[in-house]
């Protein structure tokens, strides 16, 4: 027995059968179809397609055999892809290259073998071999040979048409997969974009509405954003309370490309006015013109309310410690006076400006001063 030698272009036959994607994948009936019409034609008992891989030779189809693969060494179409027609053996006892083979010798007990090569479109590399095999000796007819290469023609086709079937499927499970993270990122977005404690808007440079959240529809007291947007065409008049703010807004805009924190008091529908703080950018086209503002918009009204409760609190509080009859101060932790009434710049002589950051050392006497500072 003698086995085949390695083609010399084993490395790139090799990676031309394994793009096919079909080894050791599970009986089909469309080659078992061609196993089948190959051993009906040639009238043999044994029909394969068979796969050539680097140590083995695999059964994709096999008609009238158990064995699902046998050793590269021992294998028939491993002489086959070496050639580039037809390869017989009419008995296989009676060649020097196989009558010691395990095959022959032993079961399936092979004695005659026809097999075509199975040449992959582009590439040119034989992949594998159709071929039929009897346990007497025998000789085809040439109806029967033409049949066979007619008949591994459709293998090849076959092969190529669940590569491309293949890749379709691929191609759209990979779109679907892409659809359903888009679908699952849309509703992630609309879900931010329903539900975020801020109202998000797009405008248009003229003070139209192209998009608004719930939630700035409920800062301008409006019931839906659909409302808001039908409502308002124009936001510079019809929505800020103090005449050009929306000028401001668009000069800063377009001058800096984003606006932080712009606050304005603006008008909700029932004509309530409240405070909104705004951080936009403007958005382009490839020219450089403006498309549209966009950005969030926050309602700050009860902290300008508290802010305003601290300034009252803080004139309350002067107020008091002014008209009181005594003398009214306050030191930092180093003993620097922060802070005097009237009454106690009155008592020093000076003006507040000359008392504050100094200490009681720098107007009394040494044994009173220190006598302050202990107090």
């Amino acid at each position: 027995m003698k086995a085949a030698p390695r083609p010399s272009n084993e490395v790139e036959r090799l990676k031309a059968l394994r793009a096919y994607n079909v080894l050791d994948t599970p009986p089909e009936e469309a080659f078992d179809d061609l196993t089948r019409l190959a051993s009906q034609i040639c009238q043999t008992p044994v029909a394969l397609v068979s796969l050539v891989d680097a140590d083995r030779d695999w059964f994709k189809s096999r008609i009238g055999l158990d064995l699902s693969q046998t050793s590269r060494n021992l294998s028939f179409s491993a002489h086959t892809i070496a050639q580039p027609d037809l390869f017989i053996v009419e008995d296989a006892t009676a060649d020097a290259r196989f009558a010691g083979n395990p095959l022959v010798t032993g079961d399936p007990h092979i004695r005659s073998y026809a097999g075509m090569p199975l040449i992959a479109p582009g590439s040119g590399f034989a992949i594998g071999v159709l071929c039929v095999i009897d346990r007497k000796p025998r000789r085809l007819a040439a109806q029967q040979m033409e049949a066979l290469r007619i008949l591994s023609h459709q293998v090849i086709m076959q092969l190529e048409l669940r590569r491309n079937l293949t890749e379709l499927e691929r191609s759209v499970a990979g779109h679907l997969r892409a659809e359903e993270a888009l679908r699952q990122a849309e509703e992630k977005y609309r879900s931010i974009f329903e539900n975020v404690m801020e109202g998000i808007f797009q405008t248009t440079p003229d003070g139209h509405y192209l998009s608004a959240n719930p939630m700035l529809a409920r800062i301008y007291g409006y019931d839906s954003a659909e409302q808001l947007m039908a409502a308002v065409s124009d936001i510079g008049h019809e929505i800020y309370v103090q005449p050009g703010r929306r000028e401001e807004f668009i000069r800063l805009i377009q001058q800096d490309g984003i606006v932080s924190k712009f606050e304005s008091q603006v008008y909700r529908k029932d004509r309530s006015i409240i405070w909104i703080s705004e951080n936009a950018r403007v958005v382009r086209d490839s020219r450089g013109d403006a498309l549209y503002y966009e950005g969030t918009v926050e309602d700050i009204t009860e902290h300008k309310r508290a802010e305003q409760a601290v300034r009252d609190s803080e004139i309350l509080y002067h107020s008091l410690v002014e008209s009181l009859p005594q003398n009214i101060f306050r030191k930092d932790k180093d003993g620097r006076f922060t802070f005097g009434n009237t009454k106690f710049c009155a008592e020093l002589g000076l003006p507040l400006d000359q008392i504050l950051g100094k200490t009681d050392f720098e107007f009394f006497p040494k044994q009173l001063a220190e006598k302050y500072q202990r107090d």
